[in-house]
């Protein structure tokens, strides 16, 4: 399975899904808060609204799309905030994900 992690808004993705031959699960990063999901040492899973879900180890490859914070499309007050700390959180998040799937030869080149 090919695990997208992308953004509502990612339209590039919305048409390309169309044409994947591969079964994949699409993690909404500002939607994070629809979706049911774990991230421990000992792996990761994702359910979506719908039911779906992804586990670590039906994970073939990794592909980062465009993320919600890169760039940013929201105003973080200077000086730190609830928001940032959260934007951190979820970069982390993010970066895990990907260096694990690297680690395991997973992560999807352009």
């Amino acid at each position: 399975m090919l695990l997208v992690l992308t953004y509502s808004e990612d339209r590039t993705f919305d048409r390309l899904q169309d044409y994947l031959t591969v079964p994949f699960f699409r993690f909404n990063i500002d939607l994070r808060k629809h979706y049911r999901w774990n991230i421990t040492g000992d792996g990761y899973w994702f359910a979506d609204p719908t039911g779906r879900s992804c586990e670590e180890r039906e994970v073939s490859a990794v592909y980062l799309r465009k993320l919600i914070f890169d760039p940013p499309y929201i105003d973080v007050p200077a000086g730190g905030s609830e928001e940032s700390w959260h934007r951190e959180q979820l970069m982390e998040m993010i970066l895990g994900i990907r260096d694990l799937a690297y680690a395991e030869g997973k992560l999807a080149d352009r």
